[in-house]
């Protein structure tokens, strides 16, 4: 490719060096080689267009353009399905969220149920061994008063018996003291 003259610089096209103006013959030449230029410009660019579509045949670019469309389709519907899917699982997850959170709200509810009932039954059980405290040394203090009275009774049968004893001895020698006085 050869080199082209730049259209904007009036001392490369030729101008005066100190003012950079173009006199007449100058601006005609610059002109000229502009339009040179460009027109090697524009057979380079028909050439380049000529290479390419002798490697890549006209059909084949539509083709392969055709394709490139479908496919960015394809992108697209797969990005929008992808998104759709998405959503559909966050708003599934959502759901699953409320409904573990009502389940651990219905759960603590219950939980704080059976506490409430487990110390009333803790309460409970306390006034019973309390109670059954209060039972058993009653219990030991009625067991002592019992073994007491027990032996007071034996005390006192034995008592019974000693004076049973002494009233059938006494009733012997009163018999005899009668039936002495009656023999007299």
């Amino acid at each position: 490719m050869q080199s082209s003259v730049s259209g904007s610089d009036p001392v490369a096209l030729g101008g005066h060096p100190n003012t950079g103006c173009l006199l007449p013959g100058q601006l005609h030449g610059a002109t000229m080689r502009l339009r040179l230029a460009r027109s090697q410009h524009a057979h380079e660019v028909q050439q380049l267009q000529e290479q390419m579509e002798r490697l890549v045949p006209r059909g084949r670019v539509a083709e392969l353009q055709q394709l490139l469309e479908g496919e960015r389709q394809a992108a697209r519907q797969l990005r929008e399905e992808e998104r759709e899917a998405h959503e559909k699982q966050l708003k599934a997850a959502e759901e699953r969220v409320e409904e573990v959170e009502m389940i651990l709200k219905n759960v603590e509810a219950l939980l704080q149920e059976k506490v409430r009932e487990l110390k009333e039954q803790f309460e409970k059980n306390t006034r019973s061994d309390l109670l059954l405290k209060e039972l058993y040394v009653e219990n030991a203090h009625l067991t002592k008063a019992l073994q007491v009275t027990e032996e007071k009774q034996r005390g006192a049968e034995k008592k019974s018996r000693f004076l049973e004893e002494r009233v059938r001895a006494l009733n012997k020698l009163l018999n005899k003291i009668a039936s002495a006085s009656l023999s007299v």
